[in-house]
């Protein structure tokens, strides 16, 4: 069967569509002894062979119909459905963006019923390969069977599992979730989907969108687009020309990118053996000791001990030598102390007819850092900012999880 001849002429096995004068379509195969019935009256199939492509045929009842060959669209919107499916004007663009063409390989989760797996099975033609998934056996056996009425089958190969359990395919050229939730499925993408190949979906919703941008990132994916198509029609009246009353806006939004090799990542997810002797070599330098805070002579600890260690580093006084340490003690005890200082006897000031002038009272101390006033909490200052700069450090160098609601860090992608 030759569904989509380019002959000039209807051929037996032809897909063929009869468009009435209102715009009724009708879109059927070819058969030997095949006849059409609708409203208008009765078509024979065998009446049809031989004709050119545009010629007007006629029913029994004298109705008219033109004779045409219908495109990829035609054959999309008539697709017999149980459920929502994708239109040309969203299939068109994924098609073009994805690179999609004879002989590729293409795997979609979500198979419906078949309105995207049609467009693709058209697309790869005979050399290329289909693989589809859905995990609800009723949604394919209606895909199945639209497309075995345009004689595409053929093309592809369909497997009823949850794609949570992965895909049986490798190193595809290009890959598309029609499902409410792709991005718990990275990772099997990742597996099956080649490195630099197409990876797409649709998503109803912005709150979807914003989450699966967020799992790209943990998952390596690159050079991401976000778009919506929307179609207008235009009245083709001459003298009234102007948009129609009503258009196709948004049906979904189209999200493509496509999984990259990152080695240097790659190899610091391998070594988070380390990760805690190369935080405390890297942190050692970001934080002021408690004697710089308090103007003293303590000691101040380690991030590891700041952390729950055990190791400090010693004070100043600490690092000296013993024998220096008690000379100098020595030294000072033997100096002579300064003496006391002297009052100073200032000339009495005449007191006026009210009374002795009160003194003014003394203003408290100024506090020159406010809301720290002890050394616990000047402590717990530090261990707060050890724990919000530890996360920062595992984020960007261990690619740690970017969404964990305690670190209180916006994170700039």
């Amino acid at each position: 069967m030759n569904s989509f001849s380019s002959s000039s002429q209807a051929q037996m096995g032809d897909l063929v569509q009869l468009v009435s004068p209102s715009n009724k379509v009708f879109i059927f195969s070819l058969t030997p002894g095949g006849e059409l019935h609708t409203h208008r009256g009765i078509v024979h199939h065998d009446e049809l062979v031989g004709k050119a492509w545009g010629s007007q045929v006629h029913t029994h009842l004298d109705s008219i119909y033109f004779l045409l060959q219908p495109s990829l669209s035609d054959i999309l919107k008539e697709t017999k459905r149980n459920t929502q499916i994708m239109y040309p004007k969203d299939i068109g663009f994924i098609l073009v963006t994805m690179g999609i063409g004879p002989g590729c390989r293409v795997l979609e989760a979500g198979t419906g019923s078949g309105s995207f797996t049609t467009a693709l099975a058209w697309s790869v033609g005979p050399q290329g390969k289909v693989y589809s998934y859905d995990q609800r056996p009723e949604m394919q056996n209606l895909a199945r069977k639209n497309l075995e009425r345009v004689n595409l089958l053929q093309r592809v190969e369909m497997k009823s599992r949850d794609i949570a359990l992965g895909f049986d395919e490798q190193n595809v050229d290009a890959l598309f979730l029609d499902v409410p939730n792709p991005y718990d499925y990275l990772s099997q993408v990742r597996q099956s989907l080649k490195s630099g190949g197409y990876f797409g979906c649709i998503l109803p919703t912005t709150n979807q969108v914003t989450r699966l941008l967020g799992a790209f990132h943990q998952f390596q994916f690159a050079f991401v687009d976000v778009c919506e198509i929307i179609l207008r029609y235009y009245k083709v009246v001459s003298e009234r020309f102007r948009p129609a009353d009503r258009m196709v806006a948004h049906t979904g939004y189209l999200i493509f990118a496509r999984p990259m090799l990152i080695p240097d990542k790659l190899a610091a997810v391998d070594e988070t053996k380390d990760t805690e002797e190369s935080l405390e070599d890297r942190m050692k330098e970001s934080f002021v000791s408690s004697e710089a805070l308090l103007g003293g002579e303590e000691s101040f600890a380690s991030p590891k001990a700041m952390l729950g260690g055990e190791e400090s580093f010693a004070s100043p006084k600490a690092m000296l030598g013993e024998e220096e340490s008690i000379a100098h003690q020595e030294a000072q005890s033997d100096a002579e102390p300064e003496p006391p200082m002297r009052a100073m006897n200032l000339p009495e000031i005449n007191t006026p007819a009210g009374g002795p002038i009160s003194p003014e009272p003394e203003s408290p101390p100024v506090d020159e850092k406010p809301g720290i006033k002890s050394e616990a909490e000047i402590e717990e200052w530090v261990e707060e900012k050890m724990s919000a700069n530890k996360k920062r450090f595992l984020h960007e160098t261990y690619n740690f999880d970017d969404h964990d609601p305690e670190a209180d860090i916006e994170w700039d992608y």
